[in-house]
């Protein structure tokens, strides 16, 4: 994709992601939409008037874990899943952002199952997607840290602290934010065909906290 003037859509209200792409594509015309704001949109109607060059998906709405099964798989695969179709057209690049499937350092073969929420909602979504476009970039990223090597993860001082002891322990993956932006740039450049799975999943009925979901997930990786 050549570096001009673009219009651009970011589906998740991410301030890291907004400077990264608009480092890449500098004056261009970017909207960001809240991931929990897009089921209020009315999809029946144009948002915009041309469709867009670039879709980026970085979203997940953290309020969900409490949310019944059927109302957390709306919010953060079939509801977004509209919104992309309603912007894209067979030119559209859409640039997903994934989390990766091994947070943890010891592990080395992609797992096929998840106890996570979190985990599985960016799976399906993904899967879905490469199953519908075939204009699709994914970016599989581990947890990023600043340049005070520190996480940035959304959660409470708890969340966090916990996750930096984990980071310090050596025990999880992360990128800085600097090679995060060059994996973004690299993905964009390169057609480079996307192969994610269907993830399978176990207990997700089960509402829960975001600290114990994430804990789930570290602990059953």
């Amino acid at each position: 994709m050549k570096k001009k003037n673009k219009k651009i859509v970011i589906l998740g209200k991410s301030l890291k992601f907004k400077k990264i792409i608009l480092s890449i594509f500098p004056q261009s015309n970017i909207i960001v939409f809240s991931w929990r704001s897009i089921k209020n949109l009315k999809l029946d109607k144009k948002i915009f008037k041309k469709k867009v060059d670039l879709i980026l998906v970085c979203g997940y709405d953290f309020l969900s874990h409490w949310y019944s099964f059927k109302k957390y798989y709306a919010t953060n695969i079939s509801i977004p899943l509209k919104l992309i179709e309603s912007l894209s057209t067979t030119k559209t690049l859409i640039l997903y952002i994934d989390t990766t499937s091994k947070i943890k350092k010891s592990c080395k073969n992609n797992k096929r199952y998840t106890f996570s929420r979190y985990e599985y909602a960016k799976k399906e979504l993904g899967y879905k997607l490469f199953k519908k476009y075939h204009n699709l970039r994914i970016v599989n990223v581990p947890v990023i840290t600043n340049n005070r090597n520190k996480v940035e993860i959304f959660g409470n001082k708890f969340i966090n602290f916990f996750f930096n002891v984990l980071l310090y322990l050596n025990l999880i993956n992360s990128i800085k934010i600097l090679k995060l932006k060059k994996m973004i740039r690299d993905s964009i450049n390169e057609k480079i065909k996307p192969n994610p799975f269907k993830m399978k999943s176990s207990g997700l009925s089960i509402p829960r906290s975001l600290f114990l979901d994430r804990l789930l997930r570290f602990i059953y990786d």
